[in-house]
């Protein structure tokens, strides 16, 4: 404890950005593909396809490592089914057809993103526990499973999920990414071991 209304300071730097984004192909193009409505909790693991992936499947030896959990999806709607189909990656709900849009355009013009396979995906929030629209599948016909969500997040694969699908979605977008976690702690630690200088009281 510092004497005399001094109090103990040290700084801290933010982390420095990673060298290169991680696309989404880069970091879920290795998971089975599955149907919308898909409810199978475990799944015969494919193999690793990148570097990020192999991150994900650290940990994973023997009979786990041949598996992948909580690769399940969301039931489609017969019309969302019919957008999806039409749309490209990259496309938007201004995109579709006029018979498609059940909602305002000059409101929800970007109500439904069908992401990109060489560009990083939009981050995962909570939301996802109400609606996918805004994480539909680059080449396949749905939104993304849990496990996508949660590469995404940089979840490992050993990470699981409990409760029905909506409560594992909400778990995955209310958390902080396991990576920015992992990068926040680490200067922090470094903070505390700099040395402390004194600053007096304003």
């Amino acid at each position: 404890v510092c004497s005399g209304g001094m109090h103990p300071v040290t700084s801290f730097d933010r982390p420095e950005p990673m060298r290169r984004d991680v696309a989404l192909d880069a970091a879920i193009s290795d998971l089975p593909k599955v149907d919308a409505g898909h409810r199978t909790d475990s799944m015969p693991y494919p193999g690793v396809k990148t570097s990020f992936q192999r991150l994900m499947r650290r940990g994973l030896v023997g009979q786990p490592g041949r598996l992948v959990h909580d690769h399940i999806t969301r039931s489609v709607r017969d019309d969302d089914a019919e957008a999806y189909r039409l749309m490209k990656e990259g496309d938007t709900y201004k995109d579709l057809p006029r018979h498609l849009q059940r909602y305002r355009r000059d409101i929800f013009n970007d109500r439904y993103k069908r992401l990109s396979w060489g560009e990083p995906s939009r981050a995962i929030t909570a939301h996802l526990a109400k609606d996918g629209y805004w994480y539909i599948h680059p080449p396949q016909h749905r939104t993304l499973s849990v496990r996508e969500a949660a590469r995404i997040q940089s979840f490992p694969d050993r990470f699981r999920f409990a409760g029905a699908p909506s409560h594992r979605y909400r778990q995955i977008g209310n958390a902080v990414p396991p990576l920015l976690a992992g990068a926040l702690g680490a200067e922090l630690a470094r903070s505390l071991t700099r040395p402390v200088t004194a600053k007096a009281h304003a």
